[in-house]
């Protein structure tokens, strides 16, 4: 492609320049503060410190060769190099309205592109915006169906979101990689949020069970309590763990132990229920504590 195309495309070559910008000012996307921002320029050569990066690694370029900070994100980032590309294509399209609206009109006055300046900053807060709620509905669906990661690279499901998407603004399914990323966020806000209202609470049962499928173990358990608030039933799913090797007695005792632990609960478990394996018997025979029951009622 000829220096004189105001709009250059990044493949896999590293060599390629990353401008999706016109001008011999222009800034590329890679570099407008997003992935990374610009700390110093001479005559072109910037310097640049990533975004992404807690330690602000500070990378050397140039505005027309932005190999060095492409080949950082494919090497450092590369769960965000998708979010990059499409973070350029929107640029690159963005900018080429831009340019085909400038060479169909007549030079307006300043205060005309003022006006202008100003409505494409709010159109790119709406689209910003916009795509933010749409990963979290999209969240939400797979989380609340319990539906598998690959539900957004079905064609059938992008179609059904481009259909009932009919705005001005384009919004995208966000990749495999973004939803896993966005469920394991969701996950820790789940946990300190079940943290929270566990310890609020005085007495909890827990159930415990083991099952296997194609020869692979788990430990679930579960969590059951009555609000001390509005003495409403509640109950959450604790874990779902793996359990590899024989499932021995000692063993389920200490992966028992290591899930109420782990949610503070391991002085608030009045009862666990469980199956009348030999293995669970043993466990808490072994490690339970043995609680007095009393055939007294007390009446007033």
């Amino acid at each position: 492609m000829s220096e004189s195309n105001p709009v250059k495309s990044v493949s896999e070559n590293e060599n390629q320049t990353d401008v999706c910008l016109a001008g011999s000012h222009a800034v590329p996307a890679i570099l407008d503060g997003k992935f990374f921002a610009i700390v110093k320029n001479e005559n072109g050569s910037v310097k640049a410190k990533c975004c992404l990066c807690s330690n602000e690694r500070i990378l050397s370029g140039s505005l027309n060769a932005t190999s060095n900070f492409l080949k950082h994100l494919r090497t450092v980032h590369k769960d965000c190099l998708e979010d990059y590309n499409n973070y350029r294509n929107e640029v690159a399209a963005s900018s080429s309205s831009v340019r085909e609206r400038k060479r169909k009109t007549v030079a307006a006055p300043s205060a005309v592109s003022l006006k202008h300046a100003r409505q494409q900053t709010i159109e790119q807060t709406v689209r910003g915006s916009s795509q933010a709620a749409a990963d979290q509905l999209i969240t939400k669906y797979i989380v609340m169906g319990m539906r598998p990661q690959t539900t957004v690279e079905e064609p059938e499901f992008k179609a059904l979101v481009a259909g009932l998407c009919k705005m001005n603004t384009e919004v995208v399914v966000m990749s495999r990689r973004t939803l896993g990323r966005r469920l394991n966020e969701m996950e820790l806000q789940m946990i300190e949020k079940l943290k929270q209202a566990l310890s609020e609470q005085t007495f909890v049962c827990t159930t415990a069970d083991i099952w296997s499928s194609n020869r692979r173990s788990f430990l679930g358990v579960t969590a059951h309590w009555i609000n001390i608030s509005s003495l409403s039933r509640e109950s959450a799913a604790l874990a779902c763990r793996r359990f590899p090797g024989s499932h021995t007695y000692d063993r389920i005792a200490e992966l028992l132990y290591d899930v109420h632990e782990n949610f503070g609960i391991s002085n608030k478990v009045c009862l666990t229920v469980t199956d009348n394996g030999s293995n669970f018997v043993k466990a808490f025979e072994q490690f339970g504590v043995k609680i007095e029951k009393s055939d007294d009622i007390c009446t007033s």
